[in-house]
């Protein structure tokens, strides 16, 4: 038999989950679904982090109980319950179905009676009994063998722990109740006994019986203040203490389950997506079912799925005899999807293997260009470019794909001009869905979308060194299902993101779907022209900068171990946690959490450590540093400039939630820019003999931001002002003590911080921490930011009526945050944290926009500085002016010495103008031979 036997209290989940989400969430159709999704975020937490193998879930029924039979006043004074928990009822059961969870109910009995049942009966077999419920009632069930889990606070509560939390032994429970009563379920007890001296009884008598049996020596006893009186209060009680011990008193006897002892009935083996699917599609739970399918270990794979390729799908490849044809048929469309198959992901150095393009459902045709294998079936890349070229270089047929960037950047490398209108599928989800991180992939929005399974790249080459090395039929047959779901995803999807932003719930008159047309799909050739033009780095400098790091890394290391007094390794969490707390005994600091199993030894918990004047620590901060400047950017930098020396960045589009852009290969955007070796680092990006490098930033962008959308009267005065807007805040803070030159600098940064901190929806308690000061003081100062500041407060107001009518907050130009994804993707218990996040979603996300806008607004005007008319960059010839950088609020351009100025004007015009807003935008420029010059 199994060990341990999880069962639920469903009912009492339910309203724990209602009360839980404190935002009302709905479906399309405005059915309530904010308990509900609770309710399955919770089951689904137990199934996957317990590693539930038998699970059973009790829920109430509405027909009246036994307990009703003798006292209809039973819980009669419990609240109506709410309509919109109403409306969400009959589904609890549906998503227990489908979730593969045995249900258990009986008409006549409560949840409780037939979870002590069920656990009576398994833990009488040896079985170990979970109870998952916050509901006090059922410590009186606890024993050896079963115990009572608050999940939502995550406290286990076995005999020890329930004689700490009430003061009794769990079998005197029962006994609590029935002299206390209990208001919830409306259980009288004795009058005027309340639970504190109903502990004291209990625990000088043992047990309620043993208490009326020597009550008349109660009045006597000396430990229980104010005796007589209790014994006279029991004594005109005697009637109501029996019904409540009654009431109180689970029945572990309920008939139906009474002699239920088969622990197969509540083995759970898998979801039931008959059931599933259909429930997560009504109330739209689209989250869940990738967290569901991301755990599932293969199994819902295998039930959506039986064949990675539609059998129903007609997948052809293409002959040079065809081409003539099959272009003239595809210049007739509107759009068509396309996918690109190459050697590698690097569009300046792969071969295109071919070219797969899909207009119809379960379609797909495929061009073969490059062939290790087949030479003799492969198509010239000329003739391709004869009979395609127009068609990628029409501005009216739109050319649908996922993660377009990619596939443009390639096609256009081997000559191939592809122009708007563009719809990129990607992108589309990631508005539909911002805060979804792991399943914006085509092939995991197919098995969600499409309910198909679609083969991976590592299948479909097996153990071939490249994909050239394969036959071209099995190519064909993977590329055009890449293009044939991409076709017919993106029109599901787009017609999603078109149907939200139709819908009359807009805060800025704009919408997602303006933000995509406007925004994201111009911004992929501008993305594209940066990742292939790239920045040179000078190998010089990287060399003796790799040389001078590995000396302090070797010299830190020796001082570690000199501290420790014996080798470890460093880079080990684990051994490095031994070390600290366990040879060292250093303190561990207690307001950080920790695994139980190992102390953490985070930057957060070192720089306690050194603030306690540890040496250790301060040399451990050091030695990371500069290890992951070494190991991330110094070392992968060397091997990934290419022959003219120039490093070729990814800048990806749907990564971050709030639509700012995110770099990768390498993530440039993460250099230190505040520390001395950050600077070393970037003086190493360089310009070619004869360019300098143009850097525009913006100036407190998300700070202008806030003041626009909020109107704020003084927020906008401060800017118009000119002064030195930190100042200026200090002093409208802080008054003439801001003047102060002893104070001036210190209570600038005092304001700094509290700007830029109420934009991030920082409380007292994280503003103390930044300033080092008492917490009352930190809210002092919030408060007068408040004061003077005042519509800026009232906009937040305004933002959470917004959440709580709308479920989602939205940028200026049309990009939301939702509210459900963000329950999907953190604790449930964290509504500060998702507050925190929606307003992070509006300010970082409306200044993401402006940048975006002038990237696009910028090379829309440089091409007239490029001997390439179409903006073109060659290997050969870059250009007068490129795009080079995108580093959050800052652009970095490579511009030849001959048309600085000229184009020094051109990017200040650009970026101060992109958007109109109340305040003025204001971008900071330097010029230097490098970046960090």
């Amino acid at each position: 038999m199994s060990s341990k036997l999880y069962i639920i209290d469903g009912s009492g989940y339910i309203y724990r989950a209602y009360y839980a989400i404190k935002q009302q969430l709905t479906n399309s159709e405005g059915l309530p679904t904010g308990a509900l999704f609770g309710f399955t975020k919770m089951l689904l937490k137990l199934l996957n982090d317990k590693g539930v193998e038998n699970v059973a879930i009790a829920f109430d029924t509405k027909v009246p109980t036994f307990r009703h039979e003798k006292y209809p006043e039973y819980k009669a004074n419990r609240k109506a319950t709410p309509d919109d928990l109403v409306k969400q009822m009959p589904y609890f059961r549906e998503i227990v179905e489908g979730l593969g969870i045995k249900a258990l109910v009986q008409d006549g009995f409560e949840a409780d009676d037939i979870i002590g049942t069920i656990a009576k009966n398994f833990s009488a077999q040896g079985m170990r009994v979970v109870i998952v419920s916050g509901d006090k009632d059922l410590s009186q069930l606890v024993s050896d063998k079963i115990s009572v889990w608050d999940a939502m606070k995550n406290v286990h509560y076995d005999k020890i722990k329930v004689r700490e939390k009430f003061g009794i032994n769990p079998e005197q429970i029962v006994d609590l109740l029935a002299l206390s009563g209990d208001t919830s379920d409306n259980i009288p007890g004795a009058r005027g006994i309340g639970e504190k001296t109903a502990v004291q009884l209990l625990n000088e008598f043992d047990s309620l019986d043993s208490l009326l049996a020597n009550l008349d020596k109660l009045d006597v006893n000396k430990t229980i203040r104010g005796a007589k009186s209790v014994k006279e209060k029991i004594q005109n009680s005697l009637d109501n203490i029996e019904l409540s011990k009654f009431l109180a008193t689970i029945n572990c006897d309920v008939p139906v389950f009474n002699t239920e002892n088969d622990i197969s009935k509540f083995t759970w083996a898998e979801y039931n997506l008959d059931v599933l699917l259909p429930i997560f599609e009504k109330l739209e739970f689209q989250n869940l079912l990738k967290e569901i399918i991301k755990k599932d270990n293969g199994k819902l794979r295998e039930q959506i799925a039986d064949s990675k390729i539609p059998t129903d799908a007609e997948y052809t490849v293409l002959s040079p005899d065809d081409l003539p044809a099959f272009a003239e048929k595809l210049a007739q469309q509107n759009s068509f999807a396309f996918d690109v198959e190459t050697t590698s992901l690097n569009p300046l150095e792969c071969e295109l293997i071919g070219v797969a393009i899909s207009f119809e459902d379960k379609k797909g045709f495929f061009i073969p260009l490059y062939s290790h294998l087949e030479p003799q079936k492969v198509i010239p890349l000329e003739l391709f470019k004869e009979h395609f070229g127009y068609i990628f270089a029409s501005t009216t047929i739109k050319k649908i794909g996922w993660n377009l960037k990619f596939d443009i950047s390639v096609l256009e490398e081997k000559g191939i001009k592809v122009n708007a209108p563009f719809i990129d599928g990607m992108l589309v989800q990631a508005l539909l869905h911002p805060d979804d991180r792991e399943s914006k992939g085509l092939k995991q929005q197919a098995l969600i979308v499409l309910k198909e399974q679609m083969a991976t790249f590592e299948e479909v080459v097996g153990d071939n060194s490249s994909i050239a090395d394969i036959e071209i039929e099995r190519t064909a047959a993977y590329a055009c299902h890449d293009a044939d779901a991409t076709w017919r995803l993106t029109k599901i999807l787009y017609k999603q993101l078109k149907d939200i932003s139709s819908e009359n719930n807009t805060t800025q008159g704009q919408s997602p779907l303006n933000e995509f047309n406007n925004i994201e799909m111009p911004l992929i050739r501008v993305l594209s022209l940066i990742e292939c033009t790239g920045i040179k780095v000078h190998i010089p400098s990287l060399e003796k900068l790799k040389k001078e790091f590995a000396s302090e890394i070797s010299n830190l290391t020796a001082e570690i171990y000199k501290l420790v007094g014996h080798e470890f390794n460093i880079n080990s969490p684990k051994q490095l946690s031994e070390i600290l707390f366990g040879e060292l005994n250093l303190p561990y600091p207690l307001r950080i959490k920790s695994n139980e199993k190992q102390l953490s030894t985070s930057v957060k918990v070192l720089e306690e450590l050194n603030a306690q004047g540890h040496k250790i620590a301060e040399f451990l901060i050091e030695y990371r540093e500069i290890q992951k400047l070494q190991s991330t950017y110094v070392e992968p930098l060397l091997k990934q400039a290419d022959s003219a020396r120039r490093i070729h960045s990814s800048f990806n589009q749907a990564q971050v939630a709030t639509g700012r852009l995110s770099s990768s290969d390498p993530n440039l955007q993460n250099i230190p820019i505040r520390n001395e070796r950050g600077a070393q680092l970037r003086k190493v990006f360089v310009g070619d003999a004869g360019y300098k490098l143009i850097k525009a930033d913006y100036s407190q962008i998300e700070l202008r931001v806030l003041a626009h959308l909020s109107d704020d009267k003084n927020l906008i005065q401060a800017f118009l002002s000119g002064e030195d807007f930190h100042l200026r805040t200090a002093k409208d803070i802080f008054g003439e003590e801001a003047s102060d030159p002893t104070r001036k600098k210190e209570l600038r940064r005092y304001a700094k911080s509290i700007n830029f901190g109420i934009v991030y929806g920082m409380g007292a308690n994280s503003l103390a921490k930044m300033l080092s000061i008492p917490r009352a003081q930190a809210q002092e100062y919030i408060e007068g930011y408040f004061r003077k500041y005042p519509q800026v407060q009232e906009y937040f107001t305004k933002i959470d009526s917004q959440i709580a009518q709308n479920g989602c907050v939205e940028t200026l130009f049309g990009r939301r945050r939702y509210v459900s994804e963000l329950q999907a993707n953190t604790s449930i218990g964290d509504p500060n944290f998702i507050k925190r996040s929606l307003l992070n979603g509006i300010i970082q996300g409306t200044a993401a926009e402006i940048v975006k806008l002038a990237m696009i607004g910028i090379m829309d005007k440089l091409p007239k500085y490029n001997f390439d008319l179409l903006g073109k960059p060659t290997k050969e010839n870059r250009g007068l002016a490129r795009m080079v950088l995108q580093v959050h609020d800052e652009l970095v351009f490579e511009v030849h010495e001959s048309v600085l100025s000229e184009v020094k004007q051109l990017i200040i015009q650009q970026m101060e103008n992109a958007v109109q807003l109340n305040v003025p935008l204001k971008v900071d420029v330097e010029i230097g031979a490098s970046w960090g010059a």
